[in-house]
């Protein structure tokens, strides 16, 4: 299955450099700069405030779930397809022809997760980047980056983190809320009682 995706991309694409560009700017989108950009972009304004928090939050959640944990955990060195024409391919985008791989793409999982937060609070921009994600994950199937498995569980685990880091932060929120509504309260009622 691997082997005859990227054979498909080779025989597609081939060493072509506007390809190589486009999928890595989708790759550079998906990565931690494209990320830290959405979220300074959404914080900038009021009405994307809140979305732009959770965004924050997901991200870097995911993220470092993802780079920390999953990879150390589960990191599975395997050998990659040899094929010049596919290594061409990644140098022509300005990477280097990996060795190794670890079980999820971080790209895949941290785009969808961010799309999904996105999602609770737009339908049609979470629909957007929900696509954008699907995009991403492609684009290091294409760079040869991860395999089309790896692709596969990076956007499960976003789905389950988004899901996971919303619901997270809303409760967290709540409880924060309490607190200082009882701070409050315990220092009205001091100033009071001078």
């Amino acid at each position: 299955m691997d082997y005859s995706v990227l054979t498909w991309v080779n025989n597609t694409f081939g060493n072509s450099k506007v390809f190589a560009v486009l999928a890595r700017v989708f790759s550079f989108i998906g990565g931690k700069w494209g990320m830290i950009l959405l979220v300074v972009l959404l914080l900038s304004f009021k009405k994307t405030r809140k979305v732009g928090f959770y965004v924050m939050v997901t991200g870097v959640m995911t993220f470092f779930i993802n780079d920390f944990i999953i990879k150390f955990i589960i990191k599975r060195d395997r050998p990659f397809v040899e094929h010049v024409e596919l290594e061409n391919m990644c140098k022509l985008a300005g990477y280097e022809f990996p060795s190794g791989y670890s079980m999820a793409s971080g790209h895949s999982a941290t785009s969808m997760a961010v799309a999904v937060a996105i999602m609770f609070f737009s339908k049609k921009w979470g629909g957007f980047a929900i696509g954008m994600s699907v995009f991403i994950g492609l684009s290091r199937l294409m760079l040869c980056v991860h395999y089309p498995t790896d692709v596969l569980v990076g956007w499960i685990l976003g789905i389950i983190f988004g899901i996971a880091f919303h619901f997270l932060t809303n409760i967290g929120l709540k409880i924060t809320m309490k607190i200082w509504g009882k701070n409050n309260e315990k220092n009205n009622s001091n100033s009071d009682s001078k």
